[in-house]
């Protein structure tokens, strides 16, 4: 999920270097803003990962419906 706020970030650079006039400073300030967005996001995911309690286990003799082999 890292991999989308480093190709905005690129894409910033490479239009900071062609110049600061024209289409540039419109580029750079979506790229900027994406960038930030996604890694947001990221974060958020990250957090909100962390804070889920782990699903239960399954145990296989304690299923609903009975359990056990088929044909029982």
């Amino acid at each position: 999920m890292l991999r989308y706020p480093a190709i905005f970030l690129v894409l910033s650079l490479i239009a900071g270097a062609l110049g600061y006039g024209g289409f540039a400073p419109g580029v750079a300030e979506f790229c900027k803003t994406l960038f930030f967005a996604f890694f947001t996001l990221a974060v958020v995911g990250v957090v909100i990962n962390r804070l889920r309690e782990p699903p239960e286990p399954l145990d296989p003799g304690n299923k609903p419906g009975g359990g056990g082999t088929p044909g029982e």
